[in-house]
Parts: structure tokens; C-alpha cells; sequence
């Protein structure tokens, strides 16, 4: 095949080259906008979970002060763990005001578990890395003051804890943990 003739061949397709070109320059364009939308997610994710971090480094420096301070009665209450709830109950306000940070400490980690599980049922946060990270600290805490909350909601306006409980049983998050529901 000459120059001339492969020029010819190249006149004669260049409608199509030129409809394959743009093709492929929208698929990558396309591509190009999902992956920025899913690392947008993942980097979102990931805030949460450096934010998780440094409020867990704080939650347990203010718990591990509270349970120094109540030896005694953390003993007493935990002889059972169906007595965990009362146990939790009467170390926060047993002292009144005194033990209010304990409970502020509890509140605000609901808080921000719900921030979690609302970011990634919104689709801001990258569902499966939201569980991944997060399910075990979230099913760890839940059990740890589930009883508590449900216990005491009436003093509440509502069960601050009941997305974090909706999130973790989702089937999305029992997917990517592979664990079945019960």
C-alpha cells in the first residue's frame, strides 16, 4: 500500500475516526466524572472517619478518667451484663452535675455516628468504606449504650440511637461486612 492510497483509505474513514474519537473522548470524559464523584465520596468518608478518630482518642481519655474515678460502682454494676443499662445509669448521675461529661461524651458520639450512617444513606459518603470503617466502632458502642438509651428514652425526645441501628442493619452494610442478619 503506497502513501497515496493509504491517504485515500484514511479520507474515506475519516467520518468514522472522527465519530470514534468524540465517542471515546465522552466515555472517558464520563469515566473521568464518576471516579472524581467516587473519590469525592471516599475523601468524604474518610473525614468522618479522621474526625472519628480524634473524638474516640478524647471519648476514651474522658472515659478511662470516669471509670478510674468509679471503680467501685462500675464493679457493683458489673457483676451481670443485663445490668450494663443501670450500671451506665447510675455512674452518670450519681454525682448529679459532676458526671455530666460522661453523658455529654455519650451524646455526642451518638451524634456523630448518626452523621455517619445519614451521610452514607444520602449518598455523600461512600457506603461501603462508611461500613467497613465504622460498623464494628458503631455495633461496639450500640451494644455498650443501646440498652441504656432504650432503657431511659423517655428522658430523651427520641432514641438518638435508632439511625445508627437502621445503618448497620441495612443490606448494603450486611453485604460488604458479609454477616447475616439476625
Amino acid at each position: 500500500m503506497s502513501i497515496l492510497e493509504f491517504h485515500r483509505w484514511i479520507e474515506e474513514r475519516k467520518e468514522f475516526f472522527l465519530s470514534l474519537g468524540w465517542l471515546i473522548g465522552i466515555l472517558y470524559g464520563l469515566w473521568q466524572y464518576v471516579e472524581s464523584v467516587d473519590r469525592g465520596r471516599v475523601d468524604k468518608t474518610l473525614e468522618f472517619y479522621k474526625e472519628y478518630r480524634e473524638k474516640e482518642v478524647d471519648r476514651d481519655n474522658a472515659e478511662s478518667f470516669y471509670i478510674r474515678k468509679n471503680e467501685d460502682i462500675i464493679k457493683q454494676g458489673a457483676k451481670t451484663e443485663s445490668d450494663t443499662g443501670k450500671n451506665i445509669y447510675r455512674l452518670i448521675f450519681q454525682d448529679g452535675e459532676k458526671n455530666k461529661e460522661i453523658l455529654d461524651t455519650i451524646l455526642s458520639s451518638a451524634y456523630f455516628y448518626n452523621s455517619v450512617s445519614a451521610c452514607a444513606a444520602n449518598n455523600v459518603c461512600d457506603q461501603g468504606l462508611s461500613c467497613r470503617l465504622f460498623a464494628r466502632s458503631m455495633h461496639n458502642y450500640y451494644s455498650n449504650f443501646g440498652g441504656f438509651f432504650d432503657e431511659y428514652k423517655k428522658e430523651w425526645f427520641d432514641n438518638i440511637t435508632s439511625d445508627v441501628g437502621v445503618f448497620l442493619a441495612s443490606d448494603d452494610c450486611v453485604k460488604v461486612l458479609n454477616v447475616q442478619k439476625y
